[in-house]
């Protein structure tokens, strides 16, 4: 789980198939590890529109977007 930009991110691994589209989505943000899951490589690379597009482009909905001060799930 990180906090970016008034957001909190979190990728269910269980969920994640490592297509890599939030990669493509989000350059910089989210990455691949050994397992070929997404994680958060750096979450001041994009802004916060970016990101809540590449969780939208995530095939299997893995990632979950929250606001940071309140805890509100917004994506998805």
């Amino acid at each position: 789980m990180e906090e970016t930009q008034e957001l909190r991110i979190e990728i269910d691994r269980h969920l994640c198939y490592g297509f890599g589209d939030c990669l493509n989505s989000a350059p910089g943000v989210f990455d691949l590890d050994g397992e070929e899951k997404a994680f958060i490589a750096d979450q001041s690379a994009q802004s916060r529109e970016t990101i809540l597009a590449a969780a939208n482009d995530c095939p299997v909905e893995a990632i979950f977007i929250y606001a940071a001060d309140s805890g509100e799930l917004l994506f998805p």
